[in-house]
């Protein structure tokens, strides 16, 4: 045959690789139209625990410099807890405990940042893949953070990978992972509704019982909103009470079997995640998503959300190859629907993939509502 076929299945957020250099280091401040993190001019976006200061987003409801809006308490920065050791050691499904050495914000040593992504638009907006690394230390344990930051130009909403690495001289067991904050709020408002629950057809609905998994919290003050939400498996939610001790435990000392479903207080609320045993050299990731809008274009945001938390494989092959089926992974419920966008390399049929024609094509994914 001689040329070859090569099916690139693309996530609906794009990953960009245009380089856009300020300043004397290489944090950068991370904005667009919709979204920002930190206050868009002065301050950078990601502080020396890797976590992202302040997020805000853009409500045009509003005037002038209210237009932006703060999505933690007086825009303090969000937060994360990693644990290890002790009881459970060795297992590797999602039982959650607070046994162990635990450490809230934990800083990294020799941070360095990665921003061939960033890319700069009129009027000083920004959108941007970046990546945050350094060296964290847990019970004399030293692990390699690494935070990736994708904001898309027309996006309202953050995705992040999270990702440990081990790179101590022995396996690291019972590993855990917390990301959230101690404070809830949304554009001033301190006492928002907080909800937990799951992303169901590309929509958020509510669990009906406190012990059912949930990987999605809801946050709303009546005409503003947020989702933040984890498409890994492992991942559950827990909320509970604001925490007025220095530090991020209340909620990340919450079971999320026991957690409750709805509090309509001044809250704090977080995304727990088991990960796997770490053998020396070993890593694991999840990701995670961030969102913001009006209440009225809330709905639209998640279901977007929901679109890009959708997993897919690249795939290579080779043209005169047979009909294969590929399949996409999702935390939500509803049908995933694939189309080629360029029909004379391959067509597709329910999940089966016809290939046509030798050259490359991306494959939109989709998932439609229950």
């Amino acid at each position: 045959m001689g040329k070859y076929f090569i099916l690139l299945l693309l996530f609906p957020l794009i990953i960009f690789s245009q380089t856009w250099v300020t300043g004397s280091s290489g944090n950068r401040t991370l904005i667009n139209t919709k979204f920002k993190v930190g206050n868009g001019t002065s301050q950078l976006s990601i502080n020396d625990k890797g976590n992202l200061l302040g997020p805000e987003y853009y409500n045009t409801d509003f005037t002038g410099a209210l237009r932006w809006r703060n999505l933690t308490f007086s825009n303090i920065a969000l937060n994360s807890r990693v644990g290890i050791g002790a009881t459970n050691a060795g297992e590797e499904v999602p039982t959650f405990n607070i046994s162990g050495v635990k450490v809230v914000d934990p800083v990294m040593t020799g941070q360095q940042f990665e921003n061939s992504g960033f890319i700069a638009t009129s009027g000083n907006k920004v959108y941007v893949t970046i990546t945050v690394s350094g060296t964290i230390t847990v019970d004399s344990v030293p692990l390699e953070l690494n935070n990736t930051y994708t904001l898309g130009q027309n996006d309202s909403f953050l995705k992040i990978t999270t990702t440990l690495k081990n790179i101590s001289s022995s396996t690291v067991s019972n590993v855990r992972f917390w990301v959230g904050t101690r404070d809830d709020n949304i554009g001033g408002q301190d006492k928002p509704t907080v909800t937990r629950g799951n992303l169901v057809g590309g929509a958020f609905q509510a669990i009906t019982g406190t012990s059912s998994p949930s990987t999605a919290i809801k946050i709303t003050s009546g005409t503003e909103g947020v989702l933040f939400f984890t498409n890994n498996i492992r991942g559950k939610t827990a909320v509970a009470g604001y925490d007025s001790r220095p530090g991020f435990l209340k909620t990340t000392d919450q079971n999320p079997a026991t957690a409750s479903i709805t509090l309509a207080d001044d809250s704090s609320y977080s995304i727990y995640v088991r990960m796997k045993p770490l053998a020396v050299g070993a890593s694991d990731s999840f990701t995670w998503y961030y969102a913001a809008a009006k209440t009225s274009e809330l709905a639209a945001v998640i279901a977007e959300v929901a679109n890009a938390s959708i997993n897919i494989d690249n795939i290579t092959k080779t043209y005169g190859d047979n009909a294969f089926t590929i399949s996409a992974t999702s935390s939500s419920t509803g049908a995933i629907t694939y189309s080629a966008v360029n029909s004379s390399v391959a067509t597709i049929t329910s999940n089966t993939v016809t290939i046509t024609g030798a050259g490359t094509t991306s494959v939109t994914v989709s998932q439609a509502a229950d």
